[in-house]
């Protein structure tokens, strides 16, 4: 939720912690609603949190069993994390760094998972195919890539107030290695409370190796 690209990554950690360390919440408690009713058709394995911050997402993929790694820029996002893990009795490792780093040496350590998450990495155009792609290559054959960002149609309404960082179906639509499941626009809540139009993608990597 707080990757902005290959930029600084010491100010964006900054910048993360500071919007985090001024309110309770910043975003909503619940997990993606899209998320959780895809997942549950799964069987529970490893999964990477790209952006976790606060956690919504990675707890409840570890209270329905999935080994899960959270990364963040943000010490004081995942600090929230821990703590509601610790309260829930949950297990969720956790990463303090950018996402193109993190991702780089998975890759290079071949750990590869059976789930991706990408929840609101509203990152700019040039930089979207980078990033999903390379989300792509942490899964093993038959492993799936989610991803769900703020839509165009939400300018205004709901998510950055910046175009460019907004997105549209065309931008999940290749994804090298993977298959679409389901590529739909989303009208309601989403990160937080406020409604406006998401896009989700639900994808599979495209070799023999289903995890149903």
């Amino acid at each position: 939720m707080t990757a902005e690209g290959h930029g600084d990554f010491e100010a964006l950690g900054q910048q993360w912690d500071e919007r985090y360390a001024a309110t309770d919440r910043v975003f909503r408690v619940v997990p993606n609603e899209i998320l959780a009713e895809l997942v549950s058709g799964l069987n529970p394995g490893t999964a990477v949190d790209l952006g976790a911050g606060e956690g919504r997402n990675s707890l409840w993929l570890a209270s329905q069993g999935w080994s899960v790694t959270a990364v963040d820029a943000s010490s004081v996002g995942l600090g929230k994390l821990i703590s509601n893990a610790n309260d829930l009795s949950l297990d969720v490792t956790t990463v303090v760094g950018d996402l193109w780093d993190f991702m780089e040496t998975s890759r290079a350590n071949g750990t590869l998972v059976d789930l991706v998450v990408l929840a609101y990495i509203q990152v700019i155009a040039s930089e979207r195919p980078s990033l999903l792609n390379a989300a792509a290559a942490l899964l093993r054959p038959g492993g799936h890539l989610f991803v769900v960002a703020h839509h165009m149609d939400s300018l205004g309404h709901a998510g950055p107030p910046d175009p460019e960082r907004l997105f549209v179906e065309e931008d999940l639509a290749r994804i090298e290695g993977l298959s679409t499941d389901r590529l739909e626009l989303l009208h309601g809540p989403s990160d937080l409370p406020e409604s406006g139009t998401d896009v989700f993608l639900w994808a599979k990597h495209g070799v023999d190796g289903d995890l149903h």
